[in-house]
């Protein structure tokens, strides 16, 4: 448990993203009509129930990871294209195994792509999630249909599209540092001496 350790990106990659989805289902709330009663709302949480609610934005947005996985490869990979770098010349496990081995400091770097990757194909689906519950919310309660709430919907769609164009960057970046690693410091080779090494 000693070696368990979190990262600022670890954190927002699921608790940000799970906040939002939380404010999206007490948006849902039949009471609230609009962002001023959301934000009264949001503001009565004392620091007991706010921490608790830190936590459980933390574990909801663990949950909605996998949503948030389904969404890059399901739409923005097929928008977009594949993210894998077409420069590399063994498998992308191999190419992980290299620099992990060889070079951990290097790791450590590319592996926050897919951090942030993460963190960002999340917080698309959160946006989306939030854009659908106030077009929901504009639909079926007249009380709602006023400028904040319909700004809210398309504000929180154009930052769904854009947080899931910033997955699909953040992923590119990943395989293309990977494969320049590997390439630069000649992991390939090395892995091949080390080997005969062995063999010896």
């Amino acid at each position: 448990m000693k070696d368990l350790k979190f990262s600022i990106f670890d954190i927002f990659s699921y608790a940000l993203p799970g906040g939002i989805v939380l404010i999206a289902f007490l948006f849902l709330n039949p009471e609230i009509n609009n962002l001023a009663e959301l934000a009264s709302k949001i503001s009565k949480i004392n620091f007991g129930l706010g921490t608790v609610l830190i936590l459980a934005s933390y574990v909801v947005g663990n949950a909605v990871d996998s949503f948030g996985s389904w969404i890059y490869m399901g739409i923005g990979m097929k928008i977009w294209g594949s993210p894998s770098d077409t420069n590399r010349k063994i498998s992308v496990g191999n190419q992980r195994a290299l620099v992990r081995n060889y070079s951990s400091e290097n790791h450590i770097y590319i592996q926050q792509w897919k951090v942030i990757k993460t963190m960002s194909h999340n917080l698309s689906f959160a946006f989306l999630l939030l854009g659908i519950v106030a077009i929901i919310k504009i639909i079926i309660k007249v009380e709602s249909r006023d400028f904040d709430v319909i700004t809210l919907s398309i504000i929180s769609l154009i930052f769904s599209a854009i947080f899931l164009h910033r997955a699909h960057i953040f992923d590119k970046w990943h395989y293309k540092d990977l494969t320049n690693v590997v390439n630069a410091l000649h992991l390939q080779e090395k892995a091949k001496v080390d080997s005969e090494k062995y063999e010896k």
